[in-house]
């Protein structure tokens, strides 16, 4: 990181932007990654220099990365428990960071924290009585199948817990702002076809 800054200093037109990948443990520490810790704290010391200076500069403390890697491959994949922490997974992670590099800030993080609930995914259940529990509602049959989860009082605890639900059940992957936008009826659609495109939308089994 070092030298890096420095060839960027000397032989290079100022940099657009200067990212360097940290970790949480950086932050909270971890017992035996002592120097895996400082290290990254280390880089981000060197950010923090290139932001007072007036040079772009963002160390980003991830948490644990899904779908690819060590915690995916060793340690129980997407649905791992690392500390209270899940997985982000790759599409997650590039969302986050497209957001990182538009605010002032030189170290940032992004972790994944496990809810507490006392729900778990029913594999037995259809996708629509899972997402209709996780909104609280009892009867299905009462609501109107094209309205929103939005206007049917979905919040932000709440789509947490249905994009797990479809990245779990059918491996499915949304854009962020697009959980609201589902209705029971494209729930029901979604179910019988995994690789439905959703209109407007850039979804895509994984």
């Amino acid at each position: 990181t070092v030298n890096l800054d420095k060839v960027a200093r000397e032989h290079l037109e100022p940099l657009d932007y200067f990212v360097v990948f940290s970790s949480i443990v950086s932050g909270k520490g971890n017992p035996g990654q002592t120097s895996y810790g400082f290290s990254n704290s280390f880089m981000e010391r060197v950010c923090e220099e290139r932001h007072k200076e007036g040079l772009h500069g963002l160390a980003i403390q991830w948490g644990g990365i899904g779908d690819v890697g060590v915690v995916h491959d060793q340690m129980g994949g997407n649905s791992a428990n690392i500390a209270g922490t899940a997985p982000q997974r790759i599409p997650s992670c590039l969302e986050t960071l497209d957001l990182f590099l538009q605010q002032n800030r030189p170290v940032v993080g992004s972790m994944v924290l496990v809810r507490k609930s006392t729900f778990e995914i029913d594999d037995s259940k259809n996708l629509v009585e899972i997402v209709a529990h996780i909104l609280g509602i009892p009867d299905v049959s009462k609501i109107n199948p094209k309205a929103t989860l939005i206007e049917l009082g979905m919040d932000s605890l709440m789509g947490v817990e249905i994009k797990q639900v479809l990245e779990r059940k059918l491996n499915i992957v949304l854009p962020i702002n697009e959980y609201g936008q589902l209705t029971f009826e494209k729930l029901k659609e979604m179910e019988v076809s995994p690789t439905t495109v959703i209109v407007g939308s850039t979804a895509r089994a994984q």
